[in-house]
């Protein structure tokens, strides 16, 4: 369990950092470019949506049939979780930094708890014997779910 939190940890502190890039981005472009706080971050979701709906149904993956030790994964791993931050919340980032950074800091704030919190408590359910759920047919559909939702939150954004 203390290595789901520290894979936790690199993925929501590495997608923090570059949410912060971001928001710092949002907030100088708003300032000179006076359409760009409508319009950029609503497209940005609507594209990632799309992008995620695609990679649905081109993705391929495998599954790992040797039993690996947790050692020998574990910096792999902790690598792999911090160089693929969460882009999904990237569009909020940059559209929160037009509004200031008690905004930003309380999205951040936020994101790191329940990214870190839902990690952990999942792979604690999954050990306590949630392994019986078809989590397959779930991975399988993510990105359509994660693609649908996006679309849905960038035309919000963009209407709102």
């Amino acid at each position: 369990m203390r290595f789901t939190l520290f894979a936790a940890i690199a993925h929501a502190g590495s997608t923090v950092l570059i949410g912060l890039l971001v928001a710092g981005l949002g907030k100088y472009l708003s300032e000179s470019i006076e359409w760009f706080t409508h319009i950029i971050p609503a497209a940005l979701m609507v594209g990632l949506g799309i992008w995620f709906i695609y990679r649905h149904y081109t993705h391929h993956h495998f599954h790992m049939e040797a039993e690996v030790k947790e050692k020998n994964i574990l910096w792999p791993v902790l690598l792999a979780m911090f160089l693929s931050p969460c882009l999904e919340i990237e569009g909020f980032y940059l559209t929160l930094g037009t509004a200031g950074w008690d905004w930003v800091l309380l999205l951040s704030v936020l994101y790191f708890i329940l990214t870190v919190m839902s990690m952990y408590l999942w792979v604690l359910i999954t050990f306590s014997g949630a392994a019986k759920i078809n989590s397959h047919a779930w991975e399988h559909n993510a990105g359509i779910i994660t693609g649908v939702i996006l679309i849905l939150s960038g035309v919000i954004m963009y209407f709102s």
